[in-house]
């Protein structure tokens, strides 16, 4: 008789049985699914014709039926409302001339839109808005943290003094996307509508301020229709053809851009003064029947 001394049960088990015990590692190229988190094909067609029975179950069939059945579908009347967007003013803008030659004093309009369950914010002011925009975001329900995206128009002074407050958003700016320290460059293209937050919500690149600048569309606004946030696509006025040379990149661009959103919105909140209303003469004067833009 022979004896197995000192040895473990996995040494014991293989000497009697001829077989072994120890585990063999997975290779890396490994591709069952529960190992990866992606769909092997291989595995499903071997799985689907593996056999499960050894006979073929019975089928029960019942006859069919002499007449075909009658269904009665109840007409729905509920419908679905469109989703809103709301739009609160954080901090208002004005603009007049200042105490030195070539100078002007001036504020910018801060303004957050809900897009149901996400908030944005376009353009931040100068460094002196930041205590109006902290206590108008939180008199919104809101603070600096729940803001998923924040929208610079264009990259001029007025608009970039509090960035720091929104450390947690998305930030567009120009031809610069970025998140915490994630810079990815990539150009809005002119008449393309990019999606933010939902399709109530999109950016439209409108040059002119600068070689990049964009304005962020708000559609389902209550009370408002269709609001373009245009920044300084628009000064502090409704005029098509007044071009302020210290804010303008490119006059001929300028106008064309200002046509452009004219004829898409019913709404324009400027950079430095109160919203206004798009009127008919505005729009005819904006030639919108040329243009291929609409509020559909």
């Amino acid at each position: 008789m022979e004896w197995v001394c000192c040895g473990t049960t996995e040494l014991l088990i293989e000497l009697l049985a001829g077989r072994t015990t120890t585990k063999i590692p997975l290779p890396d190229q490994w591709r069952y699914y529960p190992r990866n988190p992606y769909y092997d094909y291989n595995v499903v067609v071997r799985s689907a014709s593996d056999s499960y029975f050894e006979s073929k179950p019975k089928i029960v069939t019942t006859p069919a039926p002499q007449h075909p059945p009658i269904i009665h579908q109840k007409p729905r009347m509920n419908k679905l409302l469109p989703s809103v967007a709301v739009l609160q003013l954080l901090s208002g803008g004005f603009i007049q001339h200042g105490n030195f030659s070539e100078s002007l004093r001036l504020s910018s309009n801060v303004v957050l839109v809900k897009d149901g369950p996400c908030y944005l914010v376009v353009n931040t002011g100068l460094p002196y808005q930041k205590n109006d925009i902290i206590k108008n975001l939180a008199s919104a329900g809101a603070t600096s943290t729940d803001v998923q995206f924040l929208i610079i128009t264009s990259a001029l002074p007025q608009f970039l003094g509090s960035l720091n407050l929104f450390q947690s958003a998305q930030l567009i700016t120009e031809k610069h996307f970025v998140y915490r320290d994630h810079v990815l460059q990539g150009i809005i293209q002119e008449d393309v509508q990019i999606e933010t937050c939902s399709r109530n919500t999109y950016l439209f690149a409108t040059p002119g301020p600068t070689a990049n600048s964009v304005t962020l569309i708000a559609k389902n606004v209550p009370s408002m229709g269709r609001v373009a946030i245009a920044g300084a696509l628009f000064l502090h006025d409704d005029s098509i053809t007044r071009i302020d040379d210290s804010f303008t990149w490119n006059a001929a661009k300028m106008i064309e851009s200002r046509r452009k959103i004219i004829c898409q919105v019913d709404w324009i909140v400027p950079a430095h003064s109160p919203p206004f209303p798009v009127s008919t003469a505005l729009r005819h004067m904006a030639e919108c029947h040329l243009l291929k833009y609409s509020q559909s």
